[in-house]
């Protein structure tokens, strides 16, 4: 491993372990995780947010440790729809 990475990667969640395991053969990549691999209280605070602007973040949908969010939703997502795939 060397000092200097080619792309550094925030949160271990489902896009950011997917980009790492795309780029890890021709670069060097660093993966940066706020918390563990097992669920924290601390780190379970960590969710409650303030939102003022935008949309509110619903805490149950953020994880702090390794793996993010699929932690919550445990890979299960909606199947893709015809519109997903047309130009808009």
């Amino acid at each position: 491993m060397s000092d200097v990475h080619n792309v550094i990667i925030i949160g271990s969640g489902p896009a950011g372990l997917i980009l790492a395991n795309e780029l890890h053969e021709s670069m060097s990549i660093c993966v940066l995780e706020g918390g563990g691999l097992r669920k924290t209280e601390f780190h379970d605070s960590l969710r409650n947010l303030d939102c003022r602007r935008g949309f509110p973040i619903k805490t149950n949908s953020r994880e702090f440790r390794y793996g993010g969010a699929s932690n919550t939703w445990a890979g299960l997502s909606r199947p893709l729809d015809a519109i997903d795939f047309e130009n808009r």
